[in-house]
C-alpha cells in the first residue's frame, strides 16, 4: 500500500482549479493524477477528511477544552472547524475511558492522624453519616467524626479529585 501524501491547501486549490479547467470527469482526472477520487470529491465539497490516526491524544484533549470554553455547542463548534462531531465524540469517549483505567490503580496517601483511622467496632459500622464517592475511592465517615477533621479530609478531597 502506497504511502498517503499530505497535501497543502493551496496545493488543493490549485487541484481543484485543474480539475475544474481540465473538462474531465472526477475518476478520468483522478486516474491521470493520481489522486483518490473520494478525496478530491471531498476536497470539492469543501470537506476535506484527515486520514484516520491523525491526531495525538494531546490534539483531542486541546480540541475538546476549546470546545467547551467556546460557547459553542459541540456540533456548531466542530463544523466551524471541519471535525466530524462524531469523531470528536469517540474520542472523549475513549479518551475518558483511558484516564478511568490510568487512575483505577492509583494511590493516594492523605496522611490522616493516626486517632481518625482507627478501626470503628463491628455496631458502629453500620452508623455513618457521610458517604463520599471520589473516582473509585468511596469514604464513609462516622456520624461522631470531629468537624474540624471532616473539613480538612474534604479539603485534601477536593484537591486530589
Amino acid at each position: 500500500m502506497a504511502k498517503q501524501q499530505t497535501r497543502t491547501k493551496a496545493e488543493w486549490a490549485a487541484i481543484i482549479s485543474a480539475f475544474k479547467k481540465s473538462g474531465l470527469s472526477q475518476a478520468e482526472f483522478c486516474r491521470d493524477k493520481g489522486i483518490n477520487v473520494k478525496t478530491l470529491g471531498n476536497h470539492l465539497r469543501g470537506s476535506s477528511v484527515r486520514p484516520r490516526g491523525h491526531r495525538s491524544d494531546e490534539d483531542w484533549l486541546a480540541m475538546i477544552s476549546a470546545q467547551q470554553s467556546s460557547g459553542l455547542s459541540q456540533s456548531a463548534w466542530c463544523r466551524e472547524h471541519g471535525i466530524k462531531p462524531s469523531s470528536m465524540t469517540t474520542a472523549a469517549r475513549r479518551l475518558a475511558t483511558k484516564n478511568h483505567e490510568d487512575t483505577k490503580t492509583s494511590w493516594i496517601e492523605l496522611n490522616l492522624p493516626t486517632e481518625s483511622v482507627m478501626p470503628m467496632e463491628r455496631s458502629e459500622r453500620a452508623d455513618y453519616g457521610i458517604r463520599i464517592r471520589c473516582s473509585n475511592v468511596e469514604i464513609e465517615i462516622s456520624s461522631n467524626y470531629p468537624d474540624e477533621k471532616l473539613v480538612s479530609l474534604i479539603g485534601k478531597l477536593v484537591s486530589i479529585c
